[in-house]
C-alpha cells in the first residue's frame, strides 16, 4: 500500500476516506494532528509539575478549533518560526498591558510582566534550538 507522498495530504472524504485526493496514497494518521496525536503529547505535558489543567484544555480547544481552518498546513509551514513569533508577541502583549494599566491609573505589576517576557524569551530560544535540530 502506497503512503501519501504529496507535501500536504487532503482526505478524499466520503469518496475514499483515509486516502489523499491529490496523490492517491494512504494517509498515515501518525503524522497528522488528531485527537490521538494531541493526547500522546499533552498527556506527557500534563504529567509535568506546574502545568495547569486549564492550559491543557485551552490548548485542546484551540487546536481542535483550528483543524477545520488550517487542516494539515502545519506540514508545509515553519512551525518553529511561527512559535518564535508567538513568543515575541507574548512579550509585546505583556508590555502593552502595562501601558494600558498605566493609562487607567492602575498598578502596573512590572515584575510580573518582566517575568512573562523572560519566559517568552526562553521559549523563543527553545524554539530556535528545536529548529536548529530539525
Amino acid at each position: 500500500m502506497r503512503v501519501w507522498d504529496c507535501a500536504v495530504p487532503e482526505d478524499h472524504g466520503k469518496f475514499r476516506p483515509g486516502y489523499c485526493r491529490l496523490c492517491g496514497g494512504k494517509i498515515d494518521e501518525r503524522y497528522l494532528s488528531t485527537d490521538k496525536t494531541f493526547a500522546e503529547f499533552y498527556e506527557q505535558l500534563a504529567a509535568i509539575p506546574g502545568v495547569s489543567p486549564w492550559f491543557i484544555e485551552f490548548c485542546r480547544k484551540r487546536e481542535a478549533d483550528g483543524r477545520p481552518i488550517f487542516g494539515n498546513e502545519f506540514l508545509r509551514r515553519s512551525n518553529c518560526d511561527e512559535g518564535i513569533e508567538e513568543f515575541l508577541d507574548a512579550s509585546i502583549y505583556a508590555h502593552l498591558h502595562l501601558l494600558r494599566m498605566r493609562r487607567e491609573g492602575k498598578r502596573e505589576h512590572v515584575e510580573l510582566a518582566l517575568e512573562i517576557s523572560q519566559h517568552a524569551a526562553e521559549g523563543a530560544d527553545l524554539f530556535a534550538r528545536l529548529k536548529a535540530l530539525s
